[in-house]
Parts: structure tokens; C-alpha cells; sequence
């Protein structure tokens, strides 16, 4: 696959609009993690292109999915890239409102905080 000209060798950062808001997105063109083969041949003739919202699930799942045309056999393929979010959409963000006057109630409390924001992170990352 030698099809990547520039890309080959290198991590880009791509910005997309996803729900109306622009999110930032890296490929590493480094590493290939899987190719698969369609059926579509001749150049002119790609497979049709993912729309953003399948695109985006493939980025939140951690890879990005690229048509890339083979000259030697004539198809097209599915080449499989590690992709990561910069800033995705789901970010959480914890508010205090209530400030407890105790100290140790207010640790308690802010560590409290600290353990559910990441409970909430790693079940999203899932």
C-alpha cells in the first residue's frame, strides 16, 4: 500500500465538524492495523465514502478506516489506522455549588468528586 504519498510515516491531525462541533482527530499513519479488500474495482470507481457520524464512532472505537486503491490487483481496499480523539464530544464536567465550611467535610467531599469523575471517564472509555 504504498498509495499514502505524503501520510506515509506520519501522525496527522485532522479537525472535523461532528454534532456541530469541531473536533480534532490524529492518525497514525505509522502502523496499519488491518486491511480489508472490497469489491469495487477500478480507480474511478471507490467505495462510497463513510459518512461523519460512522467516522466518528470508528474514531471513538480507536481507528480510522481509509479507501486506498491498489494498482497491482485493480480493487480498492479498507486500510485500518490507529486514530485517537483530541477532544471528544462526551468531555465531563464537574461543577461545585455548595462549599461545606468543615475542612475535612470539604476533603470528603472534593475527593468524593475526584473518584466519581473518573468512575465516569473509564465507563465511557469503556
Amino acid at each position: 500500500m504504498d498509495r499514502l504519498g505524503s501520510l506515509k510515516g506520519t501522525k496527522t491531525i485532522y479537525k472535523r465538524t461532528v454534532q456541530g462541533k469541531e473536533i480534532e482527530v490524529m492518525v497514525d499513519y505509522t502502523k496499519i492495523l488491518r486491511i480489508e479488500k472490497t469489491t469495487y474495482s477500478g480507480e474511478s470507481n471507490p467505495p462510497p465514502a463513510l459518512p461523519i457520524e460512522q467516522q466518528y464512532e470508528q474514531w471513538r472505537r480507536g481507528y480510522s478506516a481509509n479507501r486506498m486503491y491498489c494498482p497491482k490487483d485493480g480493487y480498492w481496499y479498507w486500510v485500518y489506522f490507529p486514530a485517537k480523539i483530541m477532544n471528544p464530544l462526551d468531555k465531563v464536567v464537574l461543577t461545585i455549588k455548595n462549599i461545606i465550611t468543615t475542612p475535612i467535610y470539604a476533603i470528603a467531599g472534593l475527593i468524593l468528586a475526584v473518584v466519581i469523575a473518573a468512575f465516569i471517564l473509564m465507563k465511557r472509555r469503556g
